[in-house]
């Protein structure tokens, strides 16, 4: 599994949100899946973020640099950066590793893809052709607010959730 970012929104200090990550994380575990996550603006700011001990399966991407996880079967390549601060306004994509030669590789990127759309900041700014001509196979986008397909060959995919996992009833968390 792998999750793009902004799991917790900001400041929010309430940890059901977080215990119910980390059961269900155990849920992955138990069934040997592992779980790769990158921390997005709203993270960055967490006080859940910071305090949760996670399950063994998951893996979070280091805000420090560009990181790698290796699956050997299958073969697949992740790669991926965590945001340092919430304003966090370099190109991440440009400074990830080069392809993994025999993995498939897949890029994870929170980012506003190349400038705002409304009211959003321009976090983690690049282009898709910057990303498709990295070389990897695969890239999987959140932060984007429009999601969809957004290139094949290699595919770039846009997530967007407005609602993050909350242990709060739906109606309390619309945005």
């Amino acid at each position: 599994m792998i999750i793009a970012g902004d799991l917790y929104d900001g400041d929010w200090r309430d940890f059901q949100t977080g215990l119910l990550f980390v059961r269900q994380m155990g849920r992955l575990r138990a069934a040997n899946i592992p779980a790769f996550v990158l921390h997005g603006n709203h993270d960055v700011e967490s006080q859940i973020t910071k305090r949760l001990p996670l399950q063994d399966n998951v893996q979070v991407f280091s805000y420090r640099k560009s990181q790698t996880f290796k699956l050997d079967d299958p073969r697949v390549a992740i790669h991926s950066q965590s945001f340092r601060m919430q304003a966090t306004t370099d190109n991440a994509a440009a400074a990830y590793p080069p392809p993994v030669k025999g993995y498939f590789n897949i890029g994870v990127l929170h980012t506003a893809r190349g400038g705002p759309k409304g009211p959003h900041e321009n976090y983690a700014p690049g282009t898709l052709d910057e990303l498709v001509n990295k070389g990897y196979d695969y890239w999987a986008l959140a932060h984007v607010h429009q999601g969809g397909v957004l290139h094949e060959q290699p595919h770039v995919s846009a997530a967007t959730c407005k609602a993050a996992i909350s242990a709060k009833p739906a109606q309390s968390r619309r945005s």
